[in-house]
């Protein structure tokens, strides 16, 4: 995938984690980053949103309310996050549509990622399974 987002103009390079380390340019660049990142994760065979169970979904979003209040702390204006049960219900119809456009908000929406993770960390998968103490 990190090819992919290279040859759509935004550098990208693998991490040891197996992350993905891409620099999503300039604020006026976003949203040719997610047309770009639609595309790649389409070649790629890469799930548009992780497939989780109803309570993981919850906690991914208390998860994304602390990423909220961390941004907002750091100074960036972010996005009003619906309801818990809003979000947990347009998070699980995500996760049979083909489309990224229904994707729910998250306080990452219409930030610049890379300054944006100088101040705070995205929550992943592996915070929800922390979290939930299953470890994965």
């Amino acid at each position: 995938m990190s090819d992919c987002f290279t040859e759509a103009g935004f550098p990208s390079q693998p991490q040891s984690d197996g992350s993905l380390q891409i620099d999503d340019g300039p604020d006026d660049q976003q949203e040719a980053f997610r047309n770009a990142a639609e595309v790649c994760r389409e070649q790629s065979g890469e799930p548009k949103l992780a497939s989780l169970t109803q309570a993981q979904v919850g906690v991914l979003y208390d998860l994304q309310l602390e990423a909220g209040v961390c941004l907002r702390d750091a100074g960036f204006r972010t996005v009003e996050m619906p309801s818990r049960e809003t979000w947990v219900s347009q998070y699980v119809a995500a996760q049979q549509s083909t489309s990224t456009s229904s994707f729910p908000v998250t306080p990452w929406d219409g930030l610049h990622l890379q300054d944006a993770e100088e101040s705070c960390r995205q929550p992943g998968l592996q915070d929800v399974f922390a979290r939930m103490g299953s470890g994965g």
